[in-house]
């Protein structure tokens, strides 16, 4: 989500909220000087997904199964939206979906989405 970061005062993805509540990006926060490295894990995590909000792909359950087409709602890397640390999961909100039975948001891997264009109607 983008924010106004507490260091370079940019309007960007914050990826890194301290103790008292300010929040960074990603390069200010690898400066800190009390971020663990725990945190710097994270944050080196979080530069590496390849999605973000906004981001228009085509969804496929179980990487096979044709859903259609959406916008990334959400990056999660909790369990209760079937991410992990490692392996976010991303919310989609199907904006073309390949039939009527499929569902109109879903949560998918990486290993299930590509990106995709939308063709000017």
């Amino acid at each position: 989500m983008k924010r106004l970061c507490a260091s370079c005062r940019g309007y960007t993805e914050i990826a890194y909220t301290d103790s008292v509540d300010r929040q960074y990006c990603a390069p200010c926060a690898l400066e800190l000087p009390d971020v663990g490295p725990m945190a710097r894990a994270f944050i080196f995590l979080y530069l590496t997904v390849p999605y973000r909000v906004g981001d228009v792909v085509e969804a496929r359950t179980a990487g096979q199964l044709y859903d259609g087409i959406g916008t990334v709602t959400g990056v999660y890397f909790d369990l209760e939206h079937g991410g992990t640390p490692v392996y976010p999961a991303f919310g989609v909100h199907i904006d073309h979906p390949a039939d009527e039975n499929t569902p109109a948001e879903g949560f998918y891997t990486e290993n299930c989405l590509r990106r995709a264009e939308l063709e000017p109607a």
